[in-house]
């Protein structure tokens, strides 16, 4: 779903788009 590293702009719990909030 999403990158192996905590990335600041997208959640490790959620594999969707990444989120500018």
């Amino acid at each position: 779903g999403g990158p192996p590293w905590p990335a600041p702009w997208t959640p490790t719990r959620s594999c969707r788009s990444p989120r500018t909030s």
